[in-house]
């Protein structure tokens, strides 16, 4: 389950927001910290719990004595269960970052020890992009205006794409670049980063640099990299 797929669903949930919250590894598919999970947790007020109760969900209840409910085949809900507070994510209320982090160290699971080092990986990356904004940077065109993807003819690129030769992208390979400022094919670049792409579903962060250093709006520069970036969930940082 993807993260269009989650907030689809929960769109939909009928109840109110302000009843229940999306935790685990949800939460984390809605952060892009994961690309995917198999189903939805999701925690809920005593009211909530208390509605499900009365609307027939099979209802178990754990030693703490807060009850566990079934809903469909892919969410299952858990009263009182929050460590933290809840943030909105694109409309939906989920676990903040923190509270996760606190959540998985209570669990203790391997697989909860290594979702940390996920989280803690994300913390750096996010750090790493909102440090690069606003920076000049240079490097070379290997994808100028008017190619052809290398492995798929069908996409031509209608701006300069290429890379900054002296940092590694979360791929291991040269950071990735977006170049804005000329529909004219150039062989190499000096420009500003204006913003970050950070795709969910990919391990590397795509940089959006101004030729000029003319800034752009979140809708120009999306409109200008969604020829490549519609085939990816992600979100512009700026």
């Amino acid at each position: 389950m993807k993260r269009t797929d989650i907030i689809e669903k929960l769109r939909a949930f009928p109840y109110g927001k302000d009843e229940y919250w999306l935790i685990t590894g949800g939460a984390m598919v809605l952060y892009g910290i994961r690309a995917e999970t198999h189903d939805i947790d999701l925690g809920c007020t005593p009211e909530m719990a208390d509605r499900l109760e009365s609307e027939g969900y099979l209802c178990k209840t754990a030693p703490d004595g807060n009850r566990c409910f079934k809903i469909g085949g892919d969410i299952e809900v858990f009263e009182n269960w929050l460590c933290g507070s809840a943030v909105n994510v694109d409309g939906i209320p989920v676990i903040s970052i923190e509270g996760l982090v606190e959540m998985k160290r209570a669990l203790g699971r391997d697989k909860d020890i290594k979702d940390i080092r996920l989280i803690e990986d994300f913390l750096r990356r996010t750090e790493r992009a909102r440090e690069i904004i606003g920076k000049t940077v240079c490097g070379k065109i290997d994808r100028p205006a008017g190619s052809r993807h290398p492995e798929y003819a069908d996409m031509i690129y209608p701006v300069n794409y290429g890379y900054v030769s002296d940092v590694t992208g979360g791929d291991g390979e040269e950071q990735d670049v977006y170049v804005l400022g000329t529909d004219a094919p150039i062989p190499d670049f000096e420009g500003k980063v204006i913003a970050v792409y950070r795709r969910f579903d990919d391990v590397e962060d795509k940089w959006i640099v101004s030729l000029g250093g003319t800034d752009y709006t979140d809708e120009e520069i999306l409109k200008a990299i969604d020829f490549q970036e519609k085939y990816f969930d992600g979100e512009l940082l700026r």
